[in-house]
Parts: C-alpha cells; sequence; structure tokens
C-alpha cells in the first residue's frame, strides 16, 4: 500500500525481522525505504524501530535528515531523537510514558540496547538495572529469544 501511515511501519518491523534474522543487506534496504517515505510527512516518529539500530544499519545520517527536516516536536520524535544518540534508557523512558503496547515492547527493547552499551563502557550497575527492567516485560510476554539476550547480556556483565 502506497499509504504511508501503512507502508512505514511495515517497511520498520520488516528490518527488524530482517536484522534480527541477519540479513542486513535487506534490512538496510527497507530500512532505507522507510526513512525515504518517512520524508516530508508527519510520521516520521513512526521510524524509532529504525532509530534504535540505525547504527547496525547505518542509516543514521539518512535517519537525521529526514528528522532535522520535520516540524515536528512530538514525545515520539524525540524518541527517535534519543535512539539515535544512543540515549536508549532516556527514550526507554519516554516510551514507557507514552504506554501504548508498541510503546512498551518497544522500551523493552530500547532497554536491552541500554544494557549492552553500558555493560560494553564497564558501567554494570547500571547496564543491570536497564537489563532487569527489559527483563521483566519480556518475560512477562515469554519472548525467550529477548530473554537468552538479556540474560546472556546479565551473565556477561557478572
Amino acid at each position: 500500500a502506497p499509504d504511508p501511515q501503512v507502508l512505514i511501519p511495515t517497511l520498520s518491523d520488516a528490518a527488524w525481522v530482517e536484522l534480527d534474522l541477519g540479513r542486513r543487506q535487506e534490512a538496510q534496504a527497507h530500512a532505507i525505504e522507510a526513512i525515504e517515505t518517512a520524508a516530508g510527512t508527519r510520521f516520521v516518529e513512526w521510524l524509532a524501530g529504525i532509530a534504535l539500530f540505525a547504527d547496525r544499519l547505518a542509516v543514521q545520517d539518512e535517519l537525521r535528515s529526514v528528522l532535522c527536516g520535520a516540524a515536528s516536536a512530538t514525545p515520539e520524535a524525540k524518541v527517535v531523537e534519543y535512539l539515535l544518540e544512543g540515549a536508549y534508557d532516556r527514550a526507554a523512558d519516554v516510551l514507557n510514558e507514552e504506554g501504548g503496547i508498541s510503546d512498551i515492547v518497544l522500551a523493552a527493547h530500547a532497554r536491552l540496547r541500554a544494557g549492552e552499551k553500558l555493560a560494553a563502557q564497564g558501567r554494570r550497575a547500571e547496564a543491570d538495572e536497564q537489563l532487569y527492567r527489559a527483563l521483566a516485560f519480556f518475560r512477562s510476554v515469554r519472548a525467550t529469544r529477548y530473554i537468552q539476550e538479556g540474560e546472556g547480556l546479565l551473565a556477561a556483565t557478572a
């Protein structure tokens, strides 16, 4: 469907799935198409899922360019900015305040990324706090793949 309201979230989700499956090139292509579709629309904030992994998809510059061109000062747009900056914990806080189910899911993933980043910086206590919060959600929905990822990161910080 050519409607940005349908296309952007679909492409964003496809990019995420492709990345999880290890198909980076396909993920990057979906991400770029979503970013290009969002350019000039009011739907830039729907790119948060891509912003979460923009570094892994090498689309930070494209995403920043579209975000700078957007005249949106919504909390959702702020989330995209935080994710691009690597401020995953701050993004998760805003997402949890929004309270929608997709916001809560994205917040848990952002906390997982925060834990990963903080652990890599040797900030164990802060990493563990983010990982415990992510794991609380993933356990509540029995998201085994992400529980394993979070527990693996916890073990690495021990």
